[in-house]
């Protein structure tokens, strides 16, 4: 007796289950949103058609990674930092392959001559290079990948 209980006590719990769910599913068919696109080109300000990385920072900016330099996008214009010999608090290279940002909102450029830290406060980057002399140096100067973890590792 005790298991024809239990099993009409699953069968309607299994009804009620997919009745449920098929309820859900007709709520979530029945959104009607209109999503569009705009494609950004060199025609409209970015450096570069190419890109490799893209990030939206804590402040709303879009960060677009290319072969020409870091972009930045406040939804109507493109700022874009490139790579000065003279400046050493510019990019160290223009081929950037990946952004990130850290908990105090400041980014990480990795590119194949160095990483390269923003401070968004100051507006400068600060280079930093493999030193085949020092062991606490980065490994190399090719990054083509970064990541920056909860626990607040690069």
């Amino acid at each position: 007796m005790k298991s024809y209980y239990s099993t009409k006590l699953r069968t309607i719990r299994a009804i009620l289950g997919v009745s449920v769910w098929f309820l859900s599913i007709g709520n979530l068919t029945a959104q009607n949103e209109r999503i569009s696109f705009r494609h950004y080109t060199s025609d409209q300000g970015l450096s570069q058609n190419r890109v490799d990385g893209i990030l939206r920072d804590k402040r709303g900016f879009m960060w677009f990674a290319t072969y020409n330099g870091l972009n930045r996008f406040d939804g109507y214009n493109f700022l874009i930092y490139k790579s000065n010999p003279s400046d050493t608090n510019s990019l160290s290279n223009n081929y950037i392959y990946s952004i990130c940002e850290d908990k105090y909102g400041d980014l990480w450029i990795a590119t194949d001559e160095g990483l390269n830290h923003f401070l968004f406060n100051e507006n400068r980057f600060v280079r930093y290079y493999h030193n085949s002399n020092n062991s606490n140096s980065i490994s190399s100067n090719k990054i083509s990948v970064l990541y920056y973890d909860k626990a607040g590792y690069l």
